[in-house]
């Protein structure tokens, strides 16, 4: 598909939200391909970031929430 988002590095991804992906290699080890795609518009990245902690109170597993953020690529 020619319109897909690019994978963004922390070094590609727009200023404004290189502090978020730097905070998911801190906390998780890796950047999750979702959030990688998403740096390409800050604005979905910052909605995903304030509507994330209700995704913690699913009843999904933490290894469950790794697939469904990393789209099943893990590392």
């Amino acid at each position: 598909m020619a319109n897909e988002f690019p994978l963004h590095t922390i070094e590609t991804a727009p200023d404004e939200v290189r502090p978020a992906l730097e905070a998911a290699l801190a906390s998780i080890g890796f950047v999750p391909t979702m959030l990688a795609k998403f740096a390409e518009a800050p604005a979905l990245l910052q909605a995903y970031q304030a509507a994330s902690p209700m995704f913690d109170k699913t009843s999904l597993t933490p290894t469950e929430r790794l697939v469904v953020v990393d789209d099943g690529k893990l590392p």
